[in-house]
């Protein structure tokens, strides 16, 4: 038996090469065609000329080319020659006219080029050369594989005599099995189910946008940027210890006792056996403190993470309420300014712009148009989507063809007769793209379809093609992107010269940078009288903060713009600090927000922050309520015993809580709980409304108020 590593087949020993196709093409028809009917898992590299696609075939990664005569320049025959020379596996399509066919029939003739490919193309045919082109390259490395790894069988002829006449059956049997096995590799490349192998990396220039993964399919994380929530300061009451005061004369028929500090709860509710009056005693709050509201930067953080993982699972536009579209439009709401919520809205019109594109290619005409509308509205007019709302429009007009399609050529002709004479009207009165089916460019291609080489055909496409232009010029000189990008789209469907249209985007862009400057010149100086005059918020149209918003959104990198962000931030900064000041901590709160809200950070930022956590502990302090007896009492009121409960031996408590005010009196006097229910609250809450403090005094030397607390209990006896 033969050694398996010198006689195993090529074909099995090695996996296939990758697989790329190469197009030196402009041609936005024929791009989209190859895009639409090359498979995903092969790579489509766009080129320009011959020296861009060099390095490419030096990679050794291009199966095939397609060279697209109208994009290039010289000898077409001689680049062909040349080119496959240089790489004689590379396999060699040509696209143009049949004019252009006559220039490399020698070429095809020996078969240096494979196919010609002729104007106007559809995507049945150039799928049908794309694949046949494939199919040849792979024959070809199976051939060229086998011929080089043809076995060496002379050492096996020279041998004993005795061993000759085995040798001789045994060698014709190896050619044969080698010859089987390569044809059988032959036919399994050549099946149109087998694609290339897995684990081939796709070059740096793929052009070709890949297929999006089903829903079921893992999607990879995308991390969304983390910022660290500011810190907020704990507030922790200290511990106030249990007063104890003498009690007070007792009143006739009421008693009030004064408990000790070490007395339990079931020795105060013993009824005592002679009248005595309770002296108060501290109650401690029982309310939880709640729990620290979210930082703005958190809540910012945690909207960027739901419209990134919304993008990421492919809920672009659906379903409402938790599509990237509005979680990212959310993020902008809480942040104008921030740049990942506007990156976050262009990526996703670019996949909807992808999306769309596929949706075309598939026939759902209409899906695409919803997405191409979408894309739209986040971002501003873009040549790509000027071009696939084009393509929707032409693929609405042309279903509409198809079904108007006649086979009777006399009757063909009759028709383009009245096509042109439609067009024609339609040219005169301004209908050059509307209404749908009843305008110029319609007509100029239903003609175009029954008599392509027409004469008339051609004038009047030509007339077409100025109109356009003009429209396409006019909108640029009023600075219009959206309309421009629409008229050069459809100039560019009826072929109109690229030069004309590159000089009417040039005009656009001077239109709208000298519109810009003068928008930004507008804006500064009313943001500056507005910031004179103190209009930080307020009225709503005529503010400091909305000509900032109003800067960013025009032009976010302009020096403008972070002069005014820093004026406009330490303007926030000095009104927290009289909010402080004045003890008014949600205003304090409001204007560090506002601060946050147009971007203004830094050290002065970062210090009112912490001067607002500051104040709002000693509020938080001064409002805790404390015993009772901690403020001095300098007048005492006793509670008086209903009298519809006295005599029947009913006896409780009630616990209240009061602030004692500047000049020593209460008020804000409120039941916290009692026993039993609504008996004794409002004989208790009229005795507290009677007594006086002297003031409060702070540590700093201010007289402040005070919350406090306190029990009475009531007795029968």
């Amino acid at each position: 038996m033969l050694p398996q590593s010198e006689f195993a087949s090529p074909m099995l020993a090695s996996a296939a090469a990758p697989v790329a196709v190469a197009a030196i093409t402009q041609d936005r028809a024929l791009i989209g065609l190859l895009r639409s009917v090359i498979d995903p898992a092969n790579d489509l590299i766009l080129v320009s000329s011959e020296s861009e696609l060099t390095p490419h075939l030096n990679s050794r990664r291009i199966s095939v080319a397609l060279l697209d005569s109208m994009f290039i320049e010289g000898d077409l025959g001689a680049m062909s020659e040349r080119l496959r020379e240089t790489w004689p596996d590379l396999v060699l399509v040509v696209v143009g006219t049949a004019e252009e066919q006559t220039k490399v029939a020698a070429q095809i003739t020996s078969g240096v080029v494979y196919r010609f490919l002729h104007r106007p193309v559809s995507a049945p045919r150039v799928r049908l050369f794309v694949e046949a082109a494939l199919r040849r390259h792979e024959v070809e490395n199976v051939e060229r594989t086998l011929e080089q790894s043809r076995p060496d069988f002379s050492r096996f002829e020279a041998g004993k005599s005795g061993k000759s006449g085995k040798s001789s059956v045994l060698i014709p049997g190896i050619i044969a099995a080698v010859v089987v096995a390569a044809a059988g590799g032959i036919w399994f490349a050549m099946s149109p189910g087998n694609s290339p192998p897995a684990g081939i990396e796709p070059a740096a220039q793929v052009v070709s946008a890949p297929a999006e993964a089903p829903r079921s399919e893992p999607v990879a994380k995308v991390e969304p940027p983390v910022i660290k929530p500011a810190e907020q300061a704990a507030v922790v009451p200290a511990p106030v210890p249990e007063p104890v005061v003498a009690a007070p004369a007792p009143a006739p028929k009421t008693v009030a006792e004064s408990a000790p500090a070490d007395e339990s709860v079931a020795d105060r509710l013993r009824p005592a056996d002679k009248p005595v009056v309770q002296v108060p005693e501290e109650v401690a709050p029982r309310t939880p403190p709640a729990p620290p509201a979210p930082t703005f930067e958190q809540r910012l953080s945690d909207q960027l993470a739901q419209a990134e993982a919304a993008l990421q699972r492919g809920e672009l536009a659906s379903p409402p309420g938790h599509n990237a579209v509005e979680l990212f439009r959310g993020a902008l709401e809480l942040d104008p300014s921030s740049t990942l919520a506007k990156a976050g809205l262009i990526r996703v019109a670019d996949r909807l712009l992808t999306a769309s594109e596929r949706a075309i290619t598939a026939g759902s005409v209409e899906d695409a148009k919803k997405m191409v509308a979408v894309a739209e509205s986040l971002t501003p007019a873009t040549a790509r989507g000027a071009f696939l709302m084009m393509q929707i429009e032409r693929e609405h007009e042309r279903t509409a063809l198809t079904r108007a399609k006649d086979t009777d050529v006399q009757d063909k002709l009759e028709k383009s007769v009245t096509y042109l004479r439609l067009a024609n009207a339609r040219l005169r009165s301004g209908a050059l793209i509307e209404p749908s089916e009843d305008n110029a460019r319609y007509y100029v291609e239903a003609a175009r379809q029954i008599a392509p080489d027409d004469a008339g055909v051609e004038e009047t496409s030509r007339l077409l093609q100025k109109q356009l232009l003009e429209r396409a010029a006019t909108a640029a000189t009023a600075g219009n992107a959206a309309d421009t990008e629409r008229w050069l789209a459809n100039a560019d469907s009826v072929g109109a010269p690229r030069q004309e249209m590159t000089a009417i985007r040039r005009s656009l862009q001077d239109t709208l940078i000298g519109a810009r400057a003068a928008r930004m010149n507008s804006l500064t100086q009313s943001f500056a009288d507005a910031l004179a005059a103190n209009r930080l918020v307020q009225p709503a149209n005529d503010n400091a903060r909305s000509y900032l918003l109003a800067l960013i959104n025009t032009d976010g990198s302009s020096p403008a713009v972070a002069s005014g962000r820093q004026s406009l931030g330490n303007a926030y900064i000095n009104e927290v600090r009289g909010a402080v000041a004045r003890n008014d901590m949600a205003a304090a709160e409001t204007w560090l927000n506002e601060a946050r809200t147009i971007g203004f950070s830094g050290e002065a930022l970062t210090t009112a922050t912490a001067d607002v956590a500051a104040a709002r502990e000693r509020v938080a302090q001064r409002s805790a309520p404390v015993g009772e007896n901690l403020p001095e009492r300098i007048e005492y009121v006793a509670p008086k015993f209903p009298s519809s409960v006295r005599n029947r031996g009913i006896t409780g408590w009630v616990e209240l809580e009061f602030t004692v005010l500047k000049d020593g009196s209460t008020s804000n006097v409120v039941v916290t709980n009692s026993s039993p229910r609504r008996t004794f609250d409002n004989a208790a809450m009229t005795a507290v409304g009677q007594w006086r403090y002297k003031p409060v005094v702070a540590r700093d030397g201010n007289i402040v108020e005070q919350r406090a607390a306190v029990r009475i209990r009531f007795s029968d006896e």
